[in-house]
């Protein structure tokens, strides 16, 4: 018996529910002066109470952030905010235990383990994307 992967609707459903689990509060996110901004936002507590809000782009299982979004979130990064990709069931339940759980080890800062495994995938990707405008400016 083969499973069809789970959509992207489907994983984002199962975050808001196991966020709810740990009593964490998952907002879809919108921004219609910017593109690229993650899906989700969360917001709770550690188990130690520690305040921690979480941007996070859900995908499709093996789909990765498109350079738009890896920028995006790059900028939320830089400004010592937290995100994160994901794209399994398993996925969200590693994340939640990560960031919210009792042995919570996620710092006011993105680990690094997971900014260089995106970069890798965004270099990956980069020689399929091509510029989307039509325009060339001249060189003074």
């Amino acid at each position: 018996m083969t499973t069809t992967p789970h959509r992207e609707s489907t994983i984002e459903s199962y975050l808001k529910e196991q966020a709810a689990r740990y009593g964490v509060l998952a907002m879809k996110f919108t921004s219609p002066g910017l593109s690229g901004v993650p899906d989700q936002i969360l917001v709770g507590a550690t188990a130690d109470g520690v305040p921690r809000t979480v941007f996070v782009e859900v995908k499709r299982p093996g789909e990765t952030r498109r350079a738009l979004q890896y920028h995006v979130a790059q900028m939320i990064n830089d400004h010592h905010g937290y995100t994160t990709a994901v794209d399994s069931h398993t996925t969200v339940d590693v994340m939640l235990q990560w960031c919210f759980g009792p042995q919570s080890q996620a710092q006011s800062h993105v680990p690094q383990t997971f900014i260089a495994e995106e970069k890798k995938q965004l270099q990956n990707k980069k020689q399929e994307d091509k510029p989307r405008h039509r325009f060339s400016f001249p060189q003074p």
